[in-house]
């Protein structure tokens, strides 16, 4: 992962590779000048810095004026960079060796969970009641982390589906279920469509940033509109509308979403997943131009996938590099077996690989930028029909598009009959997010028990807790919000049914209460 440039020339990039390595940190509560001293010390380059932070030996905290004068040090070395100030600390990376073979692969001790042997005996939780106040939830949480050094190691190059299942990484390639000519129609498709599509801005720690690739959402028609017209969904804390599929879109939808359960009928589920048909009843779309259109490392938002989601993502055009890596947590009960590291897969032109469960809870991902890209030649179309090879067309265009299932039981307005809660609102006024509690904090305040990862009855045993919280910070430069904070309440929400749920007697499995550590 190298670092990323300025989403448009209005924004500082040094702002950019700060507000990205925030993203890459959050929710771990470092502070502005902890970063910039990571950033110094990683020489700009952003996957370096977290690291850094995220497992030790980072958090000394020079001012920001300190790190853009970049005084030279008594080596040679640095000494050659005086005078350059805050840029000479992002030039382009050496580039990073990756792992050769496959093979080595399988010798690799995944970060994911698996089945493990109870964890050593741990100090005791804090007696944290599960109605705490706010104030008391948002001091919990932003307890400052204390790994132990170590060095950041570089990332991880999976070749094939294979090297993927070995690492026991939460993704999953499919064949996909489109054909050349078809893939080839909706790639000409989005990419007239994006001519409408505009870029997603935000506020990550204080700061306004704007992606530097054009993104929009699509829902299936039917499942997202009543009588007054489209349901109103949020998104990075803004009022948002879908727009109604598209004709080619609306047939990829439904092409993927049989190939998304066929999977799922073959795996072990979670407890918190929906027990139903996977729907592909919404999509994000993103088109990235050129090397340098990139997303940050993030996590997708849950408000209305629920717990445990499966995500399609569909490839048409360009192949760019995928990211992923596990975040590292605060309590060890709930730690990988390795330290955290970076996953990269290579997803070329109608590719489809599932962000399966556990994915948004214990990942992020990213497309990083790249210093060149291979051309894509398309070779079908609007209508279908082949181009010749010396007439066809070069791209150097990505177009992603994510299927999702909103699920009907997190609906942002209750049911009619009130049985059913829609999304909490905070008190700023606005409807809050729904998170996993990625760093263990809450899992560690609540006394949880860490998942075994066995499989029972065909579900998994994890521990993974959830939580309702304010994202005024997303949307204003506000970087504290009202601090609303609520564990997801399974039943007490009428959220469900669930994979977990027991059908004898109907109980339903609750988010915010997992065995817990007497």
């Amino acid at each position: 992962m190298s670092k990323r440039k300025a989403d448009s020339d209005e924004h500082d990039p040094h702002d950019a590779a700060i507000a990205e390595l925030l993203t890459l940190l959050d929710p771990a509560p470092f502070s502005t000048d902890v970063c910039v001293g990571a950033l110094r010390r990683a020489k700009g380059d952003v996957a370096a810095a977290a690291e850094l932070l995220l497992v030790g030996g980072g958090t000394s905290q020079p001012s920001t004026s300190s790190w853009q004068s970049a005084p030279a040090s008594n080596s040679a070395k640095r000494s050659k960079g005086k005078g350059k100030g805050l840029k000479q600390w992002f030039k382009p990376p050496k580039t990073e060796p990756s792992t050769p073979s496959t093979s080595s692969i399988t010798s690799l001790r995944p970060a994911f969970p698996r089945p493990v042997s109870p964890p050593p005996p741990t100090p005791p939780s804090p007696g944290v009641d599960r109605d705490a106040s706010a104030a008391g939830w948002a001091a919990l949480l932003s307890r400052p982390v204390t790994d132990k050094p170590n060095n950041p190691r570089g990332t991880i190059h999976l070749a094939s589906p294979a090297a993927v299942a070995a690492a026991n990484l939460p993704l999953a390639f499919l064949p996909s279920p489109l054909t050349p000519s078809f893939a080839a129609q909706l790639f000409h498709e989005m990419m007239t469509e994006s001519a409408k599509w505009g870029r997603n801005k935000l506020y990550i720690a204080g700061k306004a940033v704007e992606s530097n690739h054009q993104a929009t959402g699509y829902a299936r028609e039917g499942e997202h509109w009543d009588s007054d017209g489209p349901v109103e969904y949020f998104y990075n804390g803004k009022r948002t509308e879908a727009k109604a599929y598209t004709p080619y879109l609306d047939k990829s939808a439904s092409l993927v979403e049989d190939a998304v359960n066929a999977y799922l009928d073959s795996v072990p589920r979670y407890p918190l997943e929906y027990r139903g048909r996977w729907r592909a009843n919404a999509c994000g779309a993103n088109r990235y131009d050129g090397a340098q259109a990139t997303v940050g490392f993030h996590s997708d938002q849950m408000t209305y996938l629920g717990p445990y989601p499966t995500i399609a993502s569909l490839s048409l055009g360009t192949p760019r590099a995928f990211r992923l890596r596990a975040v590292n947590t605060s309590d060890p009960a709930f730690a990988p077996d390795e330290p955290p590291r970076t996953y990269e897969v290579t997803l070329g032109n109608n590719t489809l690989v599932l962000m399966t469960p556990g994915c948004q809870e214990r990942f992020k991902h990213t497309i990083p930028p790249q210093r060149a890209l291979d051309t894509f030649r398309i070779g079908w179309d609007a209508d279908g029909q082949p181009i010749p090879v010396d007439e066809q067309t070069a791209y150097t265009s990505r177009i992603n598009i994510t299927f999702r299932f909103y699920r009907q039981d997190f609906h942002p307005e209750p049911s009619p009959d009130g049985l059913r809660s829609g999304t909490p609102y905070c008190k700023c006024g606005f409807p809050t997010l729904l998170r996993a509690d990625q760093r263990g904090k809450a899992r560690s305040a609540l006394g949880v028990i860490r998942g075994s990862g066995s499989v029972s009855n065909g579900v998994v045993d994890d521990d993974m807790v959830y939580f309702w919280q304010c994202q005024t910070p997303m949307r204003t430069s506000d970087m504290k919000g009202c601090g609303f904070f609520k564990i997801l309440d399974m039943r007490g929400e009428g959220r469900g049914p669930c994979c977990g749920d027991d059908p004898d007697v109907g109980k339903v499995v609750e988010g915010g209460a997992p065995e817990s550590r007497a």
